[in-house]
């Protein structure tokens, strides 16, 4: 099938010239045939034959001449296309691309990309191009299953007579004429197939639509590739986000201070709270060594190397924090274990006990001077509210003579 296309090359003009030139010499010469015998002047006669065969040599080579020029006009737009489908990365838009240029490079009715599910296995319809009137899903099975199979591409100029598939019920059915058919490969393996047919033309694709629809379809098997990798990146990167937003969640509702760090002892991971207890931002706090934020800890170093070692520790210590003043922390180090067990780096929980300390430390100091049951219910006696508490007594007075 010819492309359309503007102005035709000049040696198909030249060519169309000669053959105009010695059409027109070849009757000039039979027209005054008649004329010059009159006159006992006799044309040899391969003059004529020669003009014929002149003649027949010029059609041919118009023909050829025409062939190549359509061939380098489709490899172009497949140049182009190819170029095209590979410039987006969304499955449906590629072929919906790629099916489009196919019904133009081929001449064809309908077109229809099929693709196979990677869930269930099964041949699923993602792309149809054909007439408003006529987008039924009525291809022949037995072609589809064959190329798909084989992995071959299949090429009929008459379904209804072809001995390859006129067992196919779908073929005899629809009334089906022309029929190419190419698999969609990636690395040896078929993914799907192009299915592209006329209905009432015969003869419409020729090996040179065939070997074209070939060289797409390696494109495009590519291009669908890409695209479904990136969709699949797509929702991994989602799912990490959506987890990466949920831990951060759950660690900024954390009472607790939670800093991990690698096996370099470089801060990863510092939460809401340990940022308030240490008084250090978190921008701060990333990639520093957890010694550093950690003020006050004697022999941190072989703390670390024996949680390393696999060996959790607790401690509490008292420091003195910039902006803070004097704290007092409970500290738990754990080994920070990957998937499989292996000790990655460190996790400390840090939890602020000062004011613990402090309430403890006042309740020692009261209970030297006051009387064990009040001390007992202190808790009770600082709930009381500011003017007492009216309650219903009873009082006995007794007196001794």
């Amino acid at each position: 099938m010819a492309i359309p296309s503007g102005e035709q090359p000049k040696c198909v003009e030249d060519v169309r010239g000669l053959h105009a030139m010695n059409t027109e010499l070849s009757a000039s010469l039979r027209r005054q045939q008649t004329i010059l015998q009159a006159r006992k002047v006799t044309i040899p006669g391969n003059v004529l034959e020669e003009a014929t065969a002149i003649d027949g040599q010029l059609s041919k080579l118009e023909q050829t001449l025409l062939d190549e020029q359509t061939e380098l006009e489709q490899l172009r737009a497949l140049t182009e296309t190819s170029s095209l489908i590979n410039s987006s990365l969304d499955v449906d838009q590629v072929l919906g691309q790629a099916m489009d240029e196919i019904i133009n490079l081929t001449g064809a009715g309908r077109g229809f990309i099929l693709l196979r599910s990677r869930e269930t296995g099964e041949i699923e319809f993602r792309t149809v191009r054909a007439p408003e009137d006529d987008q039924r899903q009525d291809i022949s099975r037995t072609v589809i299953d064959q190329v798909m199979n084989t992995g071959e591409p299949l090429l009929t100029d008459n379904a209804s007579s072809d001995p390859r598939i006129k067992q196919s019920e779908s073929a005899g059915k629809f009334t089906l004429r022309s029929i190419l058919c190419v698999p969609l490969k990636y690395k040896d393996t078929v993914i799907g197939a192009i299915y592209v047919d006329n209905r009432f033309k015969e003869a419409v694709f020729t090996m040179r639509e065939a070997n074209l629809l070939i060289a797409f379809a390696n494109q495009t098997a590519v291009a669908i590739e890409n695209a479904i990798l990136f969709a699949q990146v797509q929702a991994t990167l989602i799912e990490i986000t959506r987890v990466k937003e949920l831990m951060e969640n759950v660690f900024a509702s954390i009472a607790s201070g939670v800093i991990t760090a690698d096996a370099a002892d470089s801060v990863m991971t510092f939460n809401r709270a340990a940022a308030q207890i240490l008084h250090v931002s978190l921008d701060e706090a990333l990639g520093k060594t957890v010694e550093s934020l950690v003020p006050g800890v004697g022999d941190f170093d072989v703390h670390l190397h024996s949680v390393r070692a696999g060996k959790s520790t607790a401690l509490e210590t008292q420091a003195q924090i910039p902006g803070r003043g004097h704290v007092q922390l409970n500290l738990k180090i754990s080994p920070l274990k990957n998937a499989a067990q292996e000790t990655e780096g460190v996790a400390v929980v840090v939890d602020d006990l000062t004011e613990q300390r402090e309430r403890e430390q006042t309740l020692e100091t009261a209970s030297r001077y006051l009387p064990p049951g009040m001390v007992e219910n202190i808790h009770e006696i600082a709930g009381l509210a500011l003017g007492g508490e009216r309650r219903e007594v009873t009082c006995m007075f007794v007196m001794t003579v």
